[in-house]
């Protein structure tokens, strides 16, 4: 093969995720897929396309993907964090710079981009919070910002600034039932924290001023995170203990069952909780323990368990890998172009589940072309600057 024909090829291939966790990467890909699928029914519904059926309903109600996402980056930076070469002041800045890398270039590409395309004559002194993971706290109005939707990344660039203090204090204690028992504090004090914020503060609850004041938050979501940074120290430490467990079919049928029966729970109708609310529970509580329940007997059963091998195939690789790409420009495309797609089959009246399915799918499609678009422009070479500056 030529060297024009090697260099076209790197150009053009992608930079993949680590495949330590194989089973983790279809995990991803899934729950982008219901990410993608709750925001084609809340834009159907909203141009009027998709009645508040029972289509609409059971689609908006899988609306815990986003957690999905929360446990797994918690799990996975501090699976990082809990490595020798994390150790010390000069791992600390090693994580802080690949993370930036990783993470800041994309955003601000995709960021400045809407705001140029979609709000020009918005000053950069509004859009200024956006650019520093600030939006929800400095801003009245969620909805009010460029990508509202980029409250998640707020919430997660939040946990990297504290994530290596957790752990330098988790490194001063000096058992393992010290440093569990403060962890699984931190994942009940947001639960607390929620609590205390529906009750104390003076504002008429209802759903929107819930997902304002408390969904979008840090201080509302962070349990996701701890659960996460929970599960790494428990691998991390006792992984030959969870084989030996997960090594028999019972343990693991045992937990899966667990965590589908919680997933039931999290569907309506849900009843009314004294002197609380369901979402206080449903945002993170219940969340955490059920995907703690389905990720540990997958990371740590056999891997020629069906389930353990359909989600570790390798084909999910690659969609995991372009599926921070995709998050952040599915909503503008769902916007702007599939809704206009729709137009047609809308009037040609065609069935609700089939339009709904021709949107998803063409969301999907091109989400994830844009995505591996801006995976070689800005991606490839700022992981590649980053290879050369913080390896």
């Amino acid at each position: 093969m030529s060297t024009h024909e090697d260099d076209e090829r790197g150009l053009w291939s992608l930079s993949l995720l680590s495949n330590r966790f194989p089973a983790l990467h279809g995990l991803r890909a899934l729950a982008i897929l219901s990410v993608l699928q709750v925001h084609v029914s809340v834009v159907l519904n909203r141009f009027h396309m998709l009645p508040a059926g029972k289509l609409f309903v059971i689609s908006s109600s899988v609306w815990f993907g986003m957690d999905l996402f929360f446990v797994l980056s918690g799990f996975l930076i501090g699976s990082m964090l809990l490595s020798d070469g994390a150790k010390g002041w000069r791992g600390v800045g090693r994580f802080y710079a690949r993370r930036s890398f990783r993470i800041i270039p994309l955003y601000y590409v995709v960021l400045t981009a809407l705001w140029f395309l979609e709000q020009p004559t918005v000053p950069f002194v509004r859009v200024l919070p956006e650019y520093l993971y600030l939006a929800p706290y400095l801003r009245v109005d969620i909805g009010n910002v460029v990508m509202p939707y980029a409250w998640s990344l707020c919430v997660e660039e939040h946990f990297y600034l504290t994530v290596p203090l957790l752990m330098a204090v988790l490194n001063r204690l000096k058992t393992h039932r010290a440093r569990i028992a403060v962890l699984v504090a931190l994942w009940l004090s947001a639960l607390l924290l929620r609590h205390a914020l529906f009750w104390f503060w003076n504002i008429p609850w209802n759903a929107q001023t819930m997902f304002r004041f408390i969904y979008v938050m840090t201080h509302g979501r962070y349990d996701t995170l701890i659960a996460g940074v929970l599960l790494a120290y428990i691998v991390h430490h006792f992984g030959d203990r969870l084989r030996a467990v997960f090594a028999k079919p019972l343990a693991r049928w045992g937990c899966y069952a667990f965590a589908a029966a919680l997933c039931w729970s999290l569907f309506p109708p849900h009843r009314s909780v004294a002197r609380s609310h369901w979402n206080l529970f449903a945002w993170g509580t219940i969340t955490s323990v059920m995907y703690a329940a389905l990720v540990l007997p997958l990371l740590h059963g056999p891997q020629r368990a069906w389930l353990s091998r359909f989600l570790g195939a390798r084909p999910w690789l690659p969609i995991a890998t372009l599926g921070y790409g995709v998050y952040l420009v599915h909503i503008p495309l769902m916007n702007h172009l599939v809704k206009l797609l729709a137009v047609g089959p809308f009037f040609a009246q065609w069935s609700q589940g089939s339009l709904w399915a021709l949107c998803l799918l063409l969301l999907s499609l091109l989400s994830w072309s844009l995505a591996y678009v801006l995976h070689v422009l800005v991606e490839k070479p700022a992981l590649w600057l980053r290879d050369r500056l913080a390896a």
